[in-house]
């Protein structure tokens, strides 16, 4: 433990300190000095602190200092030249509280605190910004700030410019690990959403990423078509449909803005709502070059809307189970000219293409499935030699002979291994796989743990992440949350079995240790805990969060997700819940 020392004999050590530049790779490896006791009131807040919104736990963090006193270390640091003192990472809500304390009672306005050494104002800057976000939930908007402010001061340090592509590595050689999605969603929300006001505080990473951003960013790609919408035309519309929305209604919407917007956007194009909306799900598949083209694909929608509601009912079911060949033909080509004549179908389509989807067997993006004989849907076997698809078939168009699924004729040795699991030890296989495939493209696969319990539908659970590993991984959390609800392993039906009488002798949770599931789960506050410190602060709804991870096919879990789903196709198909085989 460091020397606890005075500012009269630090003082000294000041001019050489300052002069000295330790080459941290991240602010976690900023090493404390020495242990200094100071006035609380003497030490200043660092005014690019990114929480610029105050602490929601204010009140009880201060409530808590009041009783136990300062639990966590303040750190402080010195600009090179400068006198006095401030905070070298985080602590802005402590040390307010602290400060005002010290107006009531005399015992807190001197404490301990630990000094570190001078870097740059980047390191600082990014400590400041890890700190806040692994201490407590800060909103993301400051977060989006942060990392823009952070950003600047890098390449004003550099004297180069940060690309979106080595911005991720930026971040993270200042100790600040931040996926694409989570920097993609804050450039979007500083560039279109600073009419937010108040709704700020409320906007998530997630609202951005799942329900705004992809159609907002259409609506404005769309409005470039016409030539009467200038540029500034184009922003005043978007801006005041956001600020107007804001203003009117009751409370925070991410759907809401969304409307919002589309309304004005389809105001000023001259086109209904439900029109625009049709155009939208069409430019995503194949951008709208030109004005004439929207106004024939969002007319499209008017005229297919008409045809529908002409159309009897009666006569469409007669014409649905109309047998033969020429019935066949006739629905065949009746589908055919709809497309030519309407463009793409909208988007409440999307269930239907997951569906197809899942029929193309997850093979196609990983380029390491081979079909498994028998097992319809199950694509992926443990053990089996990766090989890239087959080359491709010019008779078939350039597609190759099995549709770019399969990875090529199996050896004699995975022959052998196929049918010696059979195509019930395929199935867990491939389950297994699957699993593991999605965890490791977040690093979470060393969470899931095998369970042979009769009560896990799938024999496995989660187990709980370290404390700060994941919370700031919104991908990461998905992917945690989705195997959990799969796994069912928290569900009040079952949950009973799992950690009473029967879970010893079915080994459902391996340990419950404290910081594990099963000790988790036992208390309201421990769970609560847990939550807030492994977990990103709330649990994500599982019907929710499965629609998200399956109708977005820009989440970097869509693929993964599928194929998890696609594995439990077949898993069912052979085992009980619990992995007890079916009789038939």
């Amino acid at each position: 433990m460091s020397k606890k020392i005075t500012a009269e004999q630090i003082a000294k050590m000041t001019e050489s300190a300052s002069k000295r530049v330790l080459a941290a790779k991240s602010p976690s490896e900023i090493t404390v000095v020495s242990v200094i006791e100071l006035n609380v009131d003497d030490v200043l807040f660092y005014e690019h602190n990114p929480r610029q919104l105050e602490n929601e736990k204010y009140e009880e963090i201060k409530a808590s200092i009041q009783v136990r006193g300062l639990e966590a270390a303040l750190y402080i640091t010195k600009r090179p030249g400068s006198a006095q003192y401030m905070l070298a990472k985080g602590g802005k809500t402590r040390l307010r509280a602290l400060q005002e304390l010290a107006k009531e009672d005399p015992k807190f306005a001197r404490v301990s605190f630990q000094e570190v050494p001078w870097v740059s104002e980047s390191d600082i800057m990014a400590a400041h910004l890890v700190e806040n976000t692994t201490r407590s939930d800060m909103c993301f908007w400051d977060v989006a700030e942060g990392i823009a402010k952070l950003l600047d001061q890098i390449i004003k340090e550099t004297g180069k410019p940060a690309s979106s592509r080595n911005v991720p590595k930026l971040l993270k050689e200042r100790g600040l690990d931040l996926g694409h999605t989570v920097i993609r969603a804050a450039e979007f929300a500083l560039k279109y959403l600073q009419n937010l006001g108040p709704w700020k505080r409320e906007l998530g990473v997630r609202d951005v990423h799942d329900v705004i951003r992809a159609d907002f960013m259409s609506l404005a790609e769309i409005m470039e078509v016409a030539p009467h919408l200038t540029d500034s035309t184009r922003k005043e519309i978007l801006n005041h449909a956001i600020a107007h929305c804001v203003a009117t209604q009751p409370s925070y919407s991410p759907k809401v803005l969304l409307q919002a917007v589309t309304d004005a956007v389809a105001k000023a194009l001259g086109v209904t709502p439900e029109q625009l909306m049709h155009a939208v799900a069409a430019h995503q598949l194949e951008p709208l070059s030109d004005l004439a083209k929207f106004e024939q694909v969002a007319a499209s929608y008017e005229a297919q809307d008409r045809a529908n509601a002409q159309a009897p009912a009666t006569e469409e079911a007669g014409n649905s189970q109309q047998g033969g060949p020429d019935g066949q033909n006739q629905a065949q080509t009746t589908t055919t000219q709809q497309t030519e004549l309407y463009g793409p179908e909208p988007r409440s389509d999307i269930p239907d293409a997951v569906r197809e989807r899942l029929n193309s067997l997850m093979g196609k993006a990983s380029g390491r499935a081979t079909d498994m004989p028998g097992i319809a849907g199950v694509t992926i076997a443990k053990g089996l030699t990766p090989r890239p698809p087959k080359a491709p078939n010019p008779s078939k168009g350039g597609e190759s002979q099995h549709d770019g699924v399969h990875g090529g004729p199996l050896t004699q040795q995975e022959l052998d291994l196929l049918e010696a699991l059979g195509p019930k030890g395929i199935a867990r296989h491939a389950l297994q796989s699957a699993l593991t495939e999605l965890g490791d493209v977040v690093g979470i696969s060393h969470l899931i743990v095998e369970s042979p319990s009769p009560h896990l539908p799938y024999g496995y659970y989660m187990e709980l992440p370290e404390r700060g590993a994941i919370n700031g991984d919104k991908v990461a959390l998905d992917g945690w949350w989705f195997l959990a609800a799969l796994s069912a392993q928290g569900e009040g039906r079952i949950l009973p079995n799992l950690i009473g009488p029967e879970a010893t002798d079915g080994m459902a949770f391996r340990s419950a240790e404290p910081g594990t599931f099963a000790d988790a789960i036992l208390s309201e506050a421990a769970f609560k805990d847990a939550i807030e410190t492994r977990l990103g602060g709330q649990e994500i709804p599982a019907f929710e969060l499965l629609l998200r991870l399956i109708t977005r096919r820009d989440h970097p879990l869509y693929n993964a997700a599928i194929g998890v789903i696609d594995a439990c196709a077949g898993y069912n198909a052979h085992y009980e819940p619990g992995g007890q085989r079916r009789s038939s």
